[in-house]
């Protein structure tokens, strides 16, 4: 029962918080966050992401899971798209 709890529950609350705060790069979110904050949310979440799939996959699909999210997060910043 707990399996299936978190299950729904879990990807439930990951959709209201990026809904909340950072939902469509931040200009769609109720709350949009900036700055360190954006970081934070964003290296918590892929972070997060990450260590789930390597978890669940492999440690190596993980790592090039976080690897792709820094290469983006990278880019949109020399690029100055947020």
């Amino acid at each position: 029962m707990v399996r299936v709890i978190a299950g729904i529950g879990a990807p439930a609350v990951f959709i209201v918080v990026w809904a909340l705060f950072a939902a469509g790069g931040g200009k769609n979110a109720r709350y949009p966050l900036t700055g360190p904050w954006r970081a934070l949310l964003e290296i918590t979440w892929f972070g997060g992401a990450a260590v789930l799939i390597g978890l669940a996959c492999t440690a190596v699909a993980g790592i090039v899971f976080f690897a792709l999210w820094a290469i983006n997060g990278a880019l949109r910043l020399l690029w100055h798209q947020g």
